[in-house]
């Protein structure tokens, strides 16, 4: 079945039709996408005029205001957030092109720049693809270097999700969930020389973040080290407050060369889903 992007209005006394975002009354995914992002789709959808441009503010959750637009005609879009007072993120700066289907489903690449409250900057370049309850996303840094690829499922009580970064000449996987609340759940766990490396992290809507890691020998009943026999050994740690919420932990967007690399092309590619129910490519490459 054919659905079109914009549904377009007609202007009253007979005038020229003019495009229009208005949310379908059939979303894509059976799930509120907008409990667990609050991003282009869910500003778009609160804006009641339906003409691209939006100017928000909300009475609760980080975000507590948002301006912007959205080109309906080309795709490019920008907007400002603004964080409550006291959290360590005073505002981010989002720009980019794509498409926003009525339905939820999205196809974008965009820049990220976050400004915190020591003045300091972060960015990086993410390409973002949702179609029905299933993401993907690509982040990179401005080089070109993808440094984290997300595969996630919007759920009915949380958005389950796996990222994927490489380090030191491995992959490394975390997992995690996020709650419609903003509560997140990250695990990362690796073997590294007989020696097992498990980090947690915890995270509430307020920025307040719980991070524990442990490392055990997985060597039984023990082993020879020289002339030394080493028998299991653990230790662990736990440090609580509120640090910058990394796209996953530990990770920095730095300039090092990293084995993924990406062209990320600025033409999106057509939605296919909801023809032949299948997802069309999203004109990335990425190489391992």
């Amino acid at each position: 079945m054919n659905r079109t992007i914009l549904l377009m209005a007609l202007a009253a006394c007979g005038g020229a039709a003019e495009p229009q975002f208005l949310v379908s009354e059939t979303p894509a995914c059976e799930h509120d996408v907008r409990d667990y992002d609050r991003g282009l789709f869910a500003y778009l959808a609160a804006d009641t005029d339906g003409d691209g441009a939006f100017e928000l503010s909300f009475d609760e959750g980080l975000v507590r205001s948002v301006s912007g637009s959205y080109n309906l005609a080309t795709g490019a879009f920008g907007y400002n957030e603004t964080f409550e007072k006291g959290h360590y993120r005073v505002s981010r700066e989002v720009y980019g092109q794509g498409v926003v289907w009525t339905d939820g489903d999205i196809d974008l690449s965009y820049q990220v720049i976050d400004t915190f409250t020591n003045e300091g900057q972060l960015g990086n370049v993410v390409r973002e693809r949702r179609i029905g309850c299933d993401v993907e996303r690509y982040y990179s840094d401005f080089e070109d270097n993808v440094v984290l690829v997300e595969s996630g499922v919007v759920g009915a009580e949380r958005y389950s999700y796996v990222r994927r970064q490489y380090d030191d000449g491995r992959v490394l996987e975390t997992t995690g969930t996020l709650s419609p609340e903003g509560e997140w759940n990250e695990e990362l766990a690796y073997t590294l020389d007989e020696v097992l490396y498990v980090h947690e992290e915890r995270g509430r809507a307020n920025g307040v973040v719980t991070r524990s890691f442990s490392h055990t020998d997985v060597t039984w009943p023990c082993r020879k080290t020289g002339s030394r026999w080493i028998g299991r050994t653990a230790s662990t740690w736990m440090e609580t407050g509120q640090a910058p919420r990394r796209p996953t932990m530990d990770l920095r967007i730095r300039n090092a060369t990293s084995r993924f690399q990406t062209s990320v092309a600025v033409q999106i590619a057509p939605r296919s889903a909801h023809v032949d129910g299948a997802a069309g490519p999203m004109n990335l490459h990425v190489d391992p």
